[in-house]
């Protein structure tokens, strides 16, 4: 197994943490914060497996903040996409999400879609980089082994990536 690939994306489970992961290795990234990480998985809740507690950078520009947000809210499934092969076209929780957003920053609801699928283009370049892919491996493994982490554990994690 090479450094980037991740073990059975075919679980929901392993699936999640790579998603997860892919939100706090893009936020650090973006300059911003996370607390934790963790794993919820509801049986009756498939749009709600896991929760990344991050905060938006402090931008001098609160457009800027308000970018490093939606790319960030774009990076699981973009993580996803990239660990299991599996490229959503539609619309996820997060993108809608991305696009509630997008409207402080656009002037009607078909522009902040296409605000936020512009950055999920965004986040699929920023992952696309080799050490990236092993802070998302790693952090994804951790997260799995652990059912959560703190933001020491995250960085611990990240740091064993090289």
């Amino acid at each position: 197994m090479i450094a980037t690939e991740i073990p059975d994306t075919d679980s929901r489970r392993m699936r999640t943490c790579v998603h997860e992961a892919g939100h706090v290795v893009v936020a650090r990234l973006m300059g911003a914060h996370c607390d934790g990480v963790e794993l919820t998985i509801p049986p009756d809740d498939i749009d709600r497996a896991g929760t990344a507690y991050t905060h938006p950078p402090e931008c001098a520009s609160p457009v800027l903040a308000r970018l490093a947000e939606i790319v960030i809210l774009m990076a699981g499934e973009s993580a996803v996409g990239i660990f299991a092969d599996v490229h959503g076209e539609g619309m996820t929780a997060d993108a809608h999400a991305a696009a509630e957003r997008a409207l402080s920053l656009t002037h009607d609801e078909e522009s902040a879609l296409e605000f936020a699928l512009a950055c999920r283009t965004i986040a699929r370049a920023l992952l696309q980089r080799d050490a990236v892919r092993r802070q998302i491996a790693h952090v994804a493994a951790a997260l799995a082994a652990d059912g959560e982490l703190d933001a020491h554990q995250i960085e611990e994690a990240i740091r064993h990536a090289g």
